[in-house]
């Protein structure tokens, strides 16, 4: 038992929580919960309570993605030697225990080519609409996605690893300091990927790792040109990723290539939101005091 898998809770869906705990079987198990409702806590007790390898840490309110991961690395750090890696997890992506097993042996095997690897992730697939979330690169000053086909062996070259997944070494964690806790819950993978590239780490996804996540609180249709589908998200989550964005704009080692499409996609979010979502007021309230909180700090 080399990995530590770090699963942060709030209000969790058990369903899918009891599907980690089936395929953790061989890993440390770190569950930080952020706040959760009383029952909701005793629930996760009684999940856990018969098997070794799991922990419960219990945040009193929620301190943020974020903080809570960095909480559940460094208990690991603390307490258990032998761990290697670590695995973070959202508590809303399912997967098979083989997923672990191939992003560890792609990890070892791309050191083994001399690669200096800073993290590997799967390929997200959305549990509803299943369209799989791709992995970012930037090439000839476009912000890209590459989709692998089902039969894709290789790994991917990337520039950006989706936060559920992220499979690095315990040491490269520490090393680089851990996430951002300031940025509390969005674009933390964001910021994280391009710090461990401008510290001279590459990343890679890995096809055949496959999770089903949900992108988004939930997702909508709508019609422009043809169907689209959208993450849904509330007010809430959209003054953060807006907030954040302006913040991750500010930092130095942020590609510009990043920055501008990430200005181009606030504006589309802005404007797909105020024509298609119901609470297109509150929505739009929320962006722009992300907006000016993101350029005052």
């Amino acid at each position: 038992m080399n990995i530590a898998a770090i699963t942060v809770t709030y209000h969790p869906d058990l369903l899918l929580l009891e599907q980690q705990f089936r395929q953790l079987e061989k890993c440390l198990w770190i569950i930080v919960d952020n706040g959760s409702q009383i029952d909701e806590i005793k629930q996760i007790e009684n999940l856990i309570q018969n098997r070794s390898n799991c922990i419960l840490i219990q945040n009193q309110l929620n301190q943020g993605l974020a903080k809570a991961l960095n909480i559940g690395v460094d208990y690991v750090k603390l307490n258990f030697e032998l761990i290697e890696f670590v695995l973070l997890l959202d508590q809303d992506s399912a997967f098979d225990s083989d997923a672990i097993k191939i992003l560890e042996s792609n990890f070892l095997q791309l050191e083994h080519q001399n690669k200096r690897v800073g993290c590997v992730g799967p390929r997200l697939v959305d549990f509803k609409t299943q369209q799989q979330h791709g992995f970012h690169y930037m090439r000839h000053g476009l912000w890209q996605r590459i989709y692998p086909s089902a039969e894709e062996v290789q790994p991917i070259a990337c520039t950006n690893i989706n936060g559920s997944g992220t499979f690095m070494r315990l040491a490269v964690f520490s090393e680089l300091g851990g996430l951002k806790e300031e940025l509390f819950i969005d674009h933390l993978d964001t910021e994280w990927s391009f710090r461990l590239i401008a510290a001279g780490y590459l990343l890679y996804g890995i096809p055949q790792a496959v999770f089903d996540h949900r992108m988004g609180e939930d997702s909508f249709k709508f019609w422009l040109l043809g169907w689209r589908v959208w993450p849904l998200r509330s007010p809430l989550r959209h003054y953060f990723l807006f907030r954040n964005t302006i913040k991750l704009i500010k930092l130095p080692y942020i590609p510009t290539t990043w920055k501008f499409w990430a200005l181009i996609k606030m504006q589309i979010t802005l404007l797909v939101y105020c024509a298609f979502n119901q609470q297109r007021k509150e929505q739009m309230k929320m962006m722009l005091k992300g907006i000016r909180e993101g350029l005052s700090r």
